[in-house]
């Protein structure tokens, strides 16, 4: 059982900075399949210069961080607004992969609660 904790926690780690170095190197091709409401959602946030990086530099350090036994409380409340937003992005515009946002909510509420002592220090 410990292993398989630690692989969830590896594999929650490495999305994020995997997503996180992506907004800064995008080095796969776009989908074909984007809907048309989700292409106006990416061009709004191009319109902020600002978002993309630090979107970008939270889900690298949150990631790292969450990789670290000792700093994993303070990567899951660190990484709490960016999956609420992914959650809510798939409820509203893109219901297709809700399975996945659902499953990374459910992974980061667990990391909440087991990490829950390190919130008193």
């Amino acid at each position: 059982m410990k292993h398989l904790i630690s692989a969830v926690h590896l594999g929650f780690g490495i999305t994020f900075v995997y997503a996180g170095l992506y907004k800064f190197f995008p080095f796969l091709p776009v989908p074909a399949f984007i809907a048309s409401v989700q292409q106006s959602v990416i061009l709004a946030f191009s319109d902020l210069p600002w978002v993309m990086p630090l979107l970008a530099a939270v889900e690298i350090m949150g990631g790292l961080l969450f990789l670290i036994p000792r700093s994993r409380a303070f990567a899951a409340v660190m990484l709490l607004p960016v999956v609420v937003g992914i959650l809510l992005h798939n409820i509203t515009v893109d219901p297709r992969s809700l399975f996945i946002a659902i499953g990374t909510s459910a992974i980061e509420c667990w990391g909440l609660v087991r990490n829950s002592n390190g919130y008193k220090q």
